[in-house]
């Protein structure tokens, strides 16, 4: 239960980060053609961690939670057009 817990955490706070730069890019990228460079870094960054969650700590499901909860808090907040 504290592996899940840890994990879930984590993957919120990465979440958090990640689903924002993802979205904010794919929003602007008309603008500003530097920012496929931050949707790439981004999509990197989570996916590795998702491998890394799910081969060392088998814990898909956490990781699943965590990235849910960011993303819908992200979509929530109310900036996402």
């Amino acid at each position: 239960m504290i592996k899940f817990i840890i994990v879930a955490t984590i993957a919120w706070l990465v979440g958090v980060f990640g689903w924002a730069q993802i979205i904010g890019s794919i929003q602007n990228i008309r603008t500003r053609k530097n920012l496929l460079f931050t949707l790439i870094l981004w999509t990197i960054i989570m996916a590795a961690g998702a491998y890394f969650a799910i081969m060392t700590f088998d814990s898909m499901w956490a990781l699943v939670v965590g990235y849910a909860i960011s993303f819908v808090q992200i979509i929530r907040s109310g900036k996402i057009e």
